[in-house]
């Protein structure tokens, strides 16, 4: 289970596969319906993976 953060704040959760690459991570984590709602249309300004663990999304 990996962790979405926006702006360090807990936003979300998916599932994705353990041997997932960081850009299907950061896809994944930029689709999930629960933190696009926080995104919406702001700039990202830097979007921070850490394997198997969270997404940290700066807007």
């Amino acid at each position: 289970m990996i962790v979405v953060q926006v702006n360090g704040k807990l936003r979300g959760r998916f599932t994705i596969s353990a041997d997932a690459d960081d850009d299907a991570i950061k896809e994944a984590a930029l689709s999930n319906e629960y933190a696009e709602k926080f995104i919406k249309d702001k700039p990202i300004k830097k979007v921070i993976v850490v394997k198997k663990k969270l997404v940290n999304i700066v807007v």
